[in-house]
């Protein structure tokens, strides 16, 4: 009987993790192929059905879940009846039963899905796709998500997953940090006091500016701020430099996703810039970035930095006049 209800248990999560409500964000589904390298998980080499997207390897949660199950990161999936959302729980033994073996077509397209995510009570967000009927994450954001050490052998061609270590970013990554609401990620070699100190002064400056000209000063929002680094860590993970992302959209809807609205909203952007005042500078040198800084509607204003080389960042800015 305990064998059944496991089935039963796994069948539903397997069933939850499947597409709801076709493509979420209305996406031109991707081509998803099947990963060529291989998986060590503590020092184990393991079989695992995986799928590559833009470069970057997505799992199953459950997969992942029973791979690591008895590890210092160990931790569980269930179903979430009341919020309607799959719920990650921390240090948990893995209690459904062992993912079926399924087969990996080749050539498959995948379609980015959105649906509710909890890790213990806080919501997640992580990219995710829906491939062949099953939805699949971005290994690297989970690993993050649940601060495992995930490092690429390129000698190996090995994708090497350490449970007893924390996960590290790549040099030239920033310090990326999201609200409790949407869990909390850190990693990076820039200290997160010095990206602090960027973004103070890059609101000091444009509030001097716009005092200059006799305009009310922006006040900075936590919220705006939290879209602003997403914003900039996407650009940096799918390397492109946009106001439009290809996986979330616009601006504009990166802040719907993550619970946010106004009246109306700005966005700059910038990248190369070594500090706060070269960014400025040459925001205020271009019409419509400056046109921007100085709307005199705006009353908010938030901002995300991402060190792609060393010294050089990714900068976004965000303004908004709230509802």
């Amino acid at each position: 009987m305990k064998k059944i209800n496991l089935f039963i248990v796994t069948m539903i999560l397997m069933v939850a993790l499947a597409p709801i409500g076709g493509n979420a964000y209305g996406a031109t589904p991707v081509k998803a192929l099947v990963t060529e390298s291989k998986l060590d998980i503590d020092g184990k080499s393991v079989a695992l059905k995986t799928y590559n997207i833009s470069g970057h390897n997505y799992v199953k949660l459950i997969d992942m879940a029973w791979l690591l199950n008895k590890s210092p990161k160990q931790f569980d999936v269930a179903w979430d009846a009341e919020k309607k959302a799959v719920k990650i729980i921390s240090s948990a033994s893995y209690s459904g039963a062992k993912p079926l073996a399924e087969s990996t077509p080749a050539g498959v397209k995948g379609e980015l899905s959105s649906f509710a995510l909890y890790k213990d009570n806080n919501r997640v967000k992580l990219t995710a796709y829906v491939i062949d009927g099953r939805t699949y994450f971005k290994l690297r954001e989970l690993c993050m998500l649940m601060d495992i050490s995930l490092v690429w052998d390129s000698a190996n061609k090995l994708v090497v997953i350490n449970s007893k270590k924390s996960f590290v970013e790549e040099t030239g990554m920033s310090q990326l940090s999201f609200s409790s609401e949407y869990g909390e990620f850190q990693s990076g070699t820039v200290v997160n006091a010095t990206l602090d100190s960027y973004k103070d002064q890059v609101i000091s400056l444009v509030n001097k500016k716009r005092a200059s000209l006799g305009l009310e000063k922006l006040s900075s929002s936590t919220k705006l701020e939290e879209i602003a680094q997403f914003r900039a860590q996407d650009m940096f993970e799918d390397n492109y430099f946009a106001h439009t992302s290809p996986t979330y959209g616009d601006f504009s809807s990166v802040a719907k996703d993550l619970g946010y609205t106004a009246v109306s909203m700005g966005e700059n952007i910038a990248k190369g810039q070594s500090s706060p005042s070269e960014v400025v500078d040459d925001w205020m040198n271009s019409s419509g970035h400056r046109a921007n800084i100085l709307r005199d509607n705006y009353e908010d204003i938030g901002i995300g930095i991402v060190e792609y080389q060393p010294g050089r960042f990714i900068w976004v800015q965000l303004f908004s006049e709230p509802k």
